[in-house]
């Protein structure tokens, strides 16, 4: 190796700096490098020693630990720091070799200079080089490598989701700093498999990042990221329906290695490596007065109670849609929409009503109309069906037995005869009576004819 040799009459001196981890290869925050300089005498006669260590570009990234110390027993003196430089002077005895060593620990990563670690050994009171060459055996350089890693997730951390919804969480790794850094994480889902199921896998958008198969509820993400580069591992959860749901909140953690998820699913206020999303439970419910499936008469008053309450764990946008398309044709709306609280907003556009707003966890709103049932000539096919579902979805055809988000009520006349639309059995009822009129008709007729027999005989009788 090229070598710094200073040669005096009987004395030849080699001098070398080195460094562990060796020189060029990338450093972190918190890692120790142990600097040593070494003389060493081949020649005859003792080799005076009078040398500087520039510190300046390491004192920027790092502190000093320990040092710099001379080897036990030489004749070698080191001064202390001062200015960002110590001086080696003394001499070394023929054939000896000596070492000065010290070390520095990285600086945090918001402490740092500029994440180049330069050192630099100079005979007497020369200025250090502005540069460590490669093959320059009296300087080391070190780069720090600095992984910055976040996590986000869409909706936004903070947004409440709900039963059914699609959540992309992305894990983001950046490396500011001057050298290849390491990326050494897990992404742990504990507070997340409990209300959600994992639908696509991680995966990087780039080669140098690995993730492991599923380990328990972490996955490990290791590899290797350039200096200024970024890469990504994405994947999606989607929420479980409310009858699976654990405890309704998604916390997603970045952790170091080997270290266990947090006993609560909670995020400190500001941390980029954690998300939270809390799952809104809307309970909707339909009812009317009279009951459902009770059987009403013109002019009758129905009033429907349509019921919201979030039973989740966050704040709840709500959209719902009453469909009265096929009770408006039976009846008229006479009292409301009325809300129960201003929380929920209710509007009318033609036979709907759009229930909208948003609910926080625990809280419940009503929202009341009333209905009279139009004269039997006006109304429609007889029957008052009303059906809630969400905004955006057809409601169904007709209501079934159970279902708590519809209502159906049949409307009879006043005698309690259904008024549902005539049909072939109508007829048939219809030609049932004309036959029974006949049937008494003719009974009548017989009796009236058999009197006026018995009467004509007795009449006879009587004449003679």
């Amino acid at each position: 190796l090229p070598c710094d040799r200073v040669t005096v009459p009987g004395a030849d001196l080699e001098v070398t700096k080195s460094v562990d981890p060796e020189k060029g290869s990338t450093v972190k925050a918190g890692q120790e490098l142990t600097y040593t300089l070494t003389f060493d005498n081949d020649g005859k006669a003792a080799a005076d020693v009078d040398y500087t260590d520039h510190l300046a570009k390491v004192l920027d990234d790092a502190d000093v630990t320990s040092g710099p110390t001379a080897q036990d027993g030489s004749d070698l003196t080191v001064s202390p720091i001062a200015e960002q430089k110590f001086g080696v002077g003394g001499t070394v005895a023929a054939g000896d070799t000596v070492t000065v060593t010290y070390t520095v620990k990285v600086k945090p990563d918001d402490e740092r200079g500029d994440d180049v670690l330069g050192n630099f050994l100079v005979q007497g009171d020369d200025d250090p080089p502005p540069t460590c060459a490669e093959d320059d055996p009296l300087c080391t350089e070190n780069p720090v490598g600095q992984i910055e890693q976040k996590k986000s997730v869409d909706p936004s951390t903070g947004t409440t989701v709900q039963p059914g919804e699609t959540l992309t969480y992305t894990l983001t790794f950046t490396n500011v700093g001057q050298g290849n850094a390491a990326v050494e994480t897990d992404d742990d889902l504990k507070h997340v498999l409990d209300d959600a199921t994992v639908v696509s896998q991680p995966k990087a958008s780039d080669d140098s990042l690995k993730i492991s198969e599923p380990e328990g509820t972490h996955y490990s993400i290791t590899g290797t990221v350039a200096a200024g580069k970024t890469v990504t591992v994405t994947y999606r959860v989607k929420v479980k329906p409310a009858k699976e749901l654990g405890d309704k909140r998604l916390a997603n953690f970045l952790l170091d290695p080997g270290t266990p998820p947090p006993a609560k699913p909670e995020c400190a206020e500001g941390d980029p490596t954690c998300t939270f999303n809390p799952v809104g439970d809307l309970v909707a419910k339909k009812s009317v007065d009279p009951a459902s499936g009770t059987k009403v008469e013109d002019g009758q008053r129905l009033t429907y109670t349509l019921s919201f309450r979030n039973v989740g764990e966050g704040a709840l946008k709500v959209a719902q849609t009453d469909h009265m398309a096929k009770a408006l044709d039976d009846a008229t709306l006479v009292s409301g929409p009325t809300s129960s609280d201003e929380a929920l907003k209710v509007t009318r556009s033609g036979s709907d009503l759009a229930i909208t707003g948003e609910l926080a966890p625990g809280q419940s709103v009503k929202v009341t109309y009333v209905l009279e049932v139009k004269p039997h000539d006006q109304q429609g096919d007889h029957q008052l069906d009303n059906f809630l579902t969400r905004t955006g979805e057809a409601p169904p055809t007709s209501c079934e037995p159970g279902d708590d988000l519809c209502t159906i009520n049949p409307v009879v006349s006043a005698s309690g005869a259904s008024l549902l639309p005539d049909t072939g059995a109508g007829y048939a009822r219809g030609a049932a009576l004309v036959g029974l009129a006949l049937l008494v008709v003719g009974a009548a007729l017989v009796s009236s004819r058999r009197r006026r027999e018995e009467d004509a005989v007795t009449v006879t009788h009587v004449g003679q």
